[in-house]
């Protein structure tokens, strides 16, 4: 064959010949058949991955402890912003009365004095950084990072405050409500367990809610009691011994104690005494009796510019906790199970 004819032209081929079996026409078809016009590889969908996942507006944050100081001890915002000190005076008075026998060089005479404690005012202080690729990335992202950032600032800031309101800081002369080098303190002797002794737990209770009461000649009186969850579950679930009406222990309690209004847990409570004991708070909640010294809140500074980089400095002041009428309370520890 020297040539093909296409509509009555005869095209030669010379030395070139084409021959094509039937295995090479198959595989030409496959070929074809299989070349790929777009991104999508055989056998696979249409849909990517993550574009049938949907994710939820809401975004978990992780939980923390509350800080019981901000709603459990009354704060005081009188001192003003600048204040290196605040100093408490207090005014006493002594004499003694005396039956008139005749001589007026007999007659006593009263006197008073005066004395002050000034404690100090301390700044907290924490930072807000980042920079402008981080601020860039967010924006694209929405994922709010700077309000992110203030906001656990001022957890963190709070957490911090909440432990100097509870135990103090003797490296800095913070005194703080479990500190205080004038509150009285007392050991129970009786442990809080369940093989207890229920009525001697409930004297001892009672002695410990009165103490001051009795000790003052009735001038002083707590109005709270604050303990462990630990303790609080004890006498919450503890029934009395002799009870035919299944009262417990705190339901007796509040009742022999009308004058103690409120009985609260607070998770600082828990471990705070020596040796691991538990300590509970007899107090009056009042701004005389205690109270937490705040000059200034948590306050966030102007944006400053570093480079690339931004810092809003945070800080607040705290003058520690103050218990002017310090007898109204008592710190017990009692060993808990």
């Amino acid at each position: 064959m020297n040539g093909i004819n296409i509509g009555g032209a005869s095209l030669g081929l010379q030395d070139t010949v084409f021959r094509m079996d039937a295995k090479q026409v198959k595989q030409m078809r496959d070929h074809v058949n299989k070349q790929r016009f777009d991104s999508m590889a055989p056998g696979q969908g249409f849909h990517l991955a993550r574009q049938l996942e949907h994710i939820y507006d809401e975004v978990l944050r992780e939980e923390f402890p509350p800080t019981n100081a901000m709603t459990m001890i009354p704060v005081d915002g009188s001192v003003p912003v600048g204040a290196r000190t605040h100093t408490v005076r207090r005014i006493s008075q002594q004499g003694e009365a005396k039956v008139h026998r005749g001589n007026a060089s007999e007659i006593p005479r009263v006197s008073v004095s005066q004395e002050e404690e000034s404690f100090p005012v301390h700044h907290y202080v924490i930072g807000i950084g980042f920079d402008i690729f981080e601020l860039a990335a967010s924006d694209f992202a929405n994922s709010r990072l700077r309000q992110e950032l203030q906001d656990a600032a001022q957890v963190t800031m709070q957490e911090f405050l909440n432990e100097k309101t509870w135990f103090g800081d003797e490296e800095h002369g913070i005194y703080g409500v479990l500190n205080y080098p004038w509150t009285p303190k007392m050991v129970l002797a009786l442990a809080a367990t369940a093989d207890a002794d229920t009525d001697a737990m409930l004297a001892q209770l009672n002695a410990a809610a009165n103490f001051a009461h009795e000790e003052s000649k009735t001038v002083y009186s707590p109005n709270t009691l604050i303990v462990s969850p630990r303790m609080y579950r004890y006498m919450s679930t503890t029934r009395i011994a002799n009870s035919v009406s299944d009262t417990t222990v705190l339901e007796f309690f509040k009742k022999a104690n009308p004058r103690i209004q409120n009985v609260e847990e607070a998770w600082e409570m828990q471990g705070a005494g020596p040796g691991g004991t538990d300590a509970m708070l007899f107090c009056r909640r009042d701004r005389r009796s205690i109270a937490n010294v705040i000059p200034k809140g948590f306050t966030m500074l102007p944006v400053q510019e570093q480079g690339l980089s931004y810092l809003i400095p945070c800080y607040m002041s705290h003058g520690g906790v103050v218990q002017r009428d310090v007898l109204n309370n008592l710190i017990c520890y009692i060993e808990v199970d």
